[in-house]
C-alpha cells in the first residue's frame, strides 16, 4: 500500500525593516497547489504600535494591493510582481513548503509560528 502524500503548498514571510531595526514580520503568504495566493497579516492597530505612521500607511497599502490582486491574478503571478517591487523597507523571505491539511489552518498555523511569535 503506497502512503498516502498529503499537499503541500509554498509560503513566505513579508517582513517590515526600519532604519537600523531588525526585520519584523508583518505576514504570511500562502500559495496554494491551485494557483491562489492567501495572506494573513498582522492588524492594522499591530502594525501602528511598532512602525512609524507613514511607513504603516504604506505597509497596509501594500497588503491591501496584494490582497486585491491576489483575487484577480494568478497567486505565483502576484507573489512574483510584488518580490520584484518591494523594497528594502519591506521584504520577502525565501520560499519554503509546509504541508497543507487545509488552507485556513495552515495559514493560521504559519501566522502563530512565523509572525504572532516575533513581538
Amino acid at each position: 500500500m503506497k502512503p498516502v502524500m498529503k499537499p503541500r503548498a509554498d509560503f513566505v514571510i513579508l517582513q517590515f525593516a526600519g532604519a537600523g531595526g531588525n526585520p519584523w514580520p508583518i505576514a504570511v503568504l500562502l500559495l496554494d497547489s491551485q494557483d491562489r495566493l492567501h495572506v494573513r497579516a498582522r492588524p492594522v492597530a499591530d502594525l501602528a504600535t511598532r512602525i512609524p505612521p507613514d511607513d504603516a500607511e504604506v505597509v497596509e497599502f501594500t497588503l491591501e494591493q496584494m490582497l486585491a490582486d491576489a483575487k484577480s491574478a494568478s497567486g505565483r503571478e502576484t507573489l512574483a510582481a510584488f518580490a520584484d517591487q518591494l523594497s528594502n523597507t519591506i521584504r520577502i523571505s525565501d520560499r519554503q513548503q509546509t504541508e497543507l491539511v487545509s488552507v485556513e489552518i495552515a495559514l493560521e498555523d504559519l501566522y502563530r509560528k512565523h509572525v504572532a511569535s516575533v513581538k
